[in-house]
């Protein structure tokens, strides 16, 4: 996360006892464990959060899509039948012209 290496660790470990002494290190430790990991959890559910709106944007591409073409699939086959029943229509109209 941070890239720190071992020997950094160690460094802060060394000032930490100084600075702090041995009576108040434990303590500050378990704080420092506790805000790390309250930031963990911080960024994964942020991570999270990000991710279901991604998704929830793609299904709303995919829904979005397919309404386009049932509809353009809907429109197809109601022009397709209102041309059969022209035709129809002109089929089943008796002939105006006169025979000679």
């Amino acid at each position: 996360m941070f890239d720190i290496g071992f020997f950094e660790l160690v460094f802060i470990a060394i000032i930490a006892l100084l600075v702090l002494g041995p009576e108040k290190m434990p303590h500050a430790v378990r704080m420092t464990g506790a805000w790390v990991g309250r930031i963990r959890r911080s960024f994964l559910e942020a991570k999270y959060e990000i991710e279901r709106q991604v998704q929830l944007e793609e299904f709303k591409q995919r829904v979005s899509e397919e309404k386009e073409h049932i509809e353009n699939s809907f429109n197809q086959v109601t022009n397709e039948l209102a041309s059969h029943d022209d035709h129809d229509e002109k089929l089943t109209q008796p002939s105006t012209k006169n025979p000679t």
